[in-house]
């Protein structure tokens, strides 16, 4: 995975796992980044409650054969494009 990505952090390099929060402040903490400046995306509650956890912005990553996991409310906001640029 080293090659795709700039910094990866397995559970070995951590004490806690989502969705506490600890994963998402050390990548934060080392890549210098801030809650404000980031969102995590998830496709399970244990992700987004890990960003909840810790301060973060996050977006559901949602396919409608999910609804068999997931009672959701109305959306505060739907996005059906999506662009990511993993820089």
């Amino acid at each position: 995975m080293h090659p795709l990505f700039g910094m990866v952090i397995a559970h070995e390099d951590l004490t806690q796992q989502i969705p506490h929060a600890e994963p998402l402040l050390k990548a934060l903490f080392l890549l210098q980044g801030t809650a404000d400046s980031v969102a995590m995306i998830g496709g399970s509650d244990k992700e987004l409650g890990a960003a909840k956890n810790a301060g973060i912005d996050s977006i559901l990553f949602y396919q409608p054969e999910h609804t068999k996991f997931y009672k959701l409310g109305t959306p505060t906001k739907e996005c059906h494009k999506l662009r990511i640029a993993i820089v």
